[in-house]
């Protein structure tokens, strides 16, 4: 269940960035100063960068250990874990 809501959300976001890149794109594009030639250069850097950002975040995000997630939601275990973590006497 958590892995599940926690995949919906990376979607969204990823989502949402792509949406932003695209619009941060196009304006650079569309209001470049006539003859700037660095635009050229920003365009594959920013994808190159965003690439291997979203790597990263997909790597980090499937190797996530969301099973022991789904266990410390359960309050009964999470005492059970506290009562014999310490040594109360």
């Amino acid at each position: 269940m958590i892995f599940s809501i926690a995949a919906v959300a990376f979607v969204v976001f990823i989502a949402v960035y792509i949406f932003l890149a695209a619009a941060v794109l196009h304006h650079l594009y569309h209001y470049a100063m006539p003859g700037w030639t660095a635009v050229r250069f920003v365009v594959p850097v920013f994808f190159l960068l965003s690439s291997i950002f979203f790597a990263f975040a997909a790597y980090f995000f499937f190797t996530a250990p969301w099973g022991q997630f789904e266990a410390s939601t359960n309050y009964e275990s999470i005492a059970n874990l506290l009562i014999n973590e310490f040594d109360y006497s």
